[in-house]
């Protein structure tokens, strides 16, 4: 063990010599199960863990390369665990508010296709379900005005209302 390690862990290198795998860790078991299963594999296995002690988040990639010996290289995730788990809450709330707010909202991709459209969009619309709206072109729009459509193509900020002519949409 060495101290990248122990910072993982929560114990120092010299708390590991001479000391059974039950005597540091409560889920010792598990642990054992995979190092077996490192053993017992040609190649070497992944896995993802949380330490409670420390707090940290860790990659480990494990492989045993002779019999009975196996090397484990520990990563630490934390920053990038947290980011993701920062940005699945951003994106949670987002799209509960997206969902529920009482204006009519639509996404498109950056290529200007419908990926997402929200309730009261289908209802402003008329549309009973968003599914026969979605893949549509914002860019082949007859309603949009040409300049709008070269400023977002641009990726420029863009305000405008139109009036929307529904005879103008082929179908």
């Amino acid at each position: 063990a060495n101290n990248a390690c122990s910072r993982f862990f929560g114990h120092s290198p010299e708390q590991y010599f001479g000391r059974l795998a039950s005597e540091l860790h409560t889920d010792y078991k598990q642990k054992l199960e995979f190092l077996m299963d490192v053993l017992n594999s040609r190649s070497y296995l992944e896995r993802d863990e949380y330490f409670p002690m420390t707090g940290l988040y860790t990659h480990w990639i494990l492989y045993s390369p002779e019999k009975d010996e196996v090397i484990g290289l520990f990563l630490d995730s934390t920053e990038t665990v947290k980011a993701n788990m920062a940005l699945d809450r951003s994106e949670k709330l987002f799209k509960n508010i997206f969902a529920n707010i009482p204006a009519g909202g639509e996404i498109y991709d950056k290529d200007g296709y419908l990926v997402d459209i929200n309730d009261k969009e289908l209802e402003i619309f008329g549309l009973a379900d968003k599914n026969g709206a979605l893949g549509i072109n914002l860019f082949n729009n007859p309603n949009i005005p040409l300049e709008v459509k070269e400023k977002l193509k641009a990726k420029e900020d863009v305000n405008f209302s139109i009036n929307y002519d529904f005879s103008k949409i082929k179908q």
